[in-house]
């Protein structure tokens, strides 16, 4: 029996099994680039573990803070209110709700905490925002509104009162502000000119309600922190990760 040998056919079959594995190997990462105030990266990431889209929907969820209410529900001058819209605010409060609960995220018990504390920051946010919508016209209605702490009612009680209580407890309000601001008189003189027009009571209501009522309950929703340890959580989720930072 004659035996042959085809050298060039076991180096081709070397190669095309080489190239096989190669394209295997490959084909089981990719790379997802994504930014933060100052860097920009790239990372590489296992496709069997983790899908492009549920990063994006995590970074979005992390950093960008894509839920936020945005409408707004304070004002700066009496010609703004009719901007006021609770039917825009349960609108997108509906929306982003609805769209955070069919998140697609990433798969670990970090991640899922996360989306859990911001459907319950924004029903916080909605509530706090829906009642000071409310009460611009209807001012009772900051009797229904329990979250915050017992401070804050003093600036219901003179929304609800109205005539000189509200303007005695809005002057109070200024004056108390004014002392810490980097220009103390600037800020009295500006509360004055407003005191003394034509629509002080407008005025009187509107920043009661936005720097009184409003920004005394605000700071008791618990907002998440989006801190280094989440973008820590975040690049744990690639093989490996290259940037690039500007100087702070």
């Amino acid at each position: 029996m004659i035996k042959i040998s085809y050298p060039f056919l076991r180096g081709s079959v070397v190669f095309i099994c080489c190239f096989i594995t190669s394209s295997l190997t490959f084909a089981q990462t990719k790379t997802f680039k994504w930014t933060t105030e100052l860097c920009n990266y790239e990372g590489v990431y296992d496709v069997s573990k983790v899908t492009e889209q549920q990063l994006k929907n995590t970074y979005d969820l992390w950093f960008n803070n894509a839920y936020t209410l945005q409408t707004d529900a304070t004002v700066w001058k009496p010609e703004e209110l009719p901007n006021l819209s609770l039917d825009r605010l349960n609108k997108e409060y509906t929306t982003n709700v609805n769209k955070l609960k069919e998140l697609d995220i990433v798969k670990l018990p970090c991640w899922e905490k996360l989306k859990e504390e911001t459907i319950k920051e924004i029903e916080e946010c909605y509530k706090l925002k829906a009642v000071t919508i409310k009460a611009y016209n209807h001012p009772e209605v900051l009797k229904e509104y329990s979250q915050g702490p017992g401070e804050c009612q003093k600036y219901a009680d003179a929304l609800i009162a109205g005539g000189d209580k509200m303007l005695a407890v809005w002057k109070e309000m200024e004056e108390t502000q004014c002392k810490t601001n980097a220009s103390p008189q600037n800020c009295v003189d500006r509360f004055m000119n407003l005191y003394n027009s034509s629509q002080k009571m407008e005025y009187a209501k509107i920043r009661l309600m936005a720097f009184g009522w409003w920004n005394c309950n605000n700071q008791q929703i618990p907002y998440l922190s989006r801190d280094v340890k989440m973008e820590e959580e975040f690049q744990k989720l690639f093989k490996n990760v290259k940037f690039e930072c500007d100087e702070p």
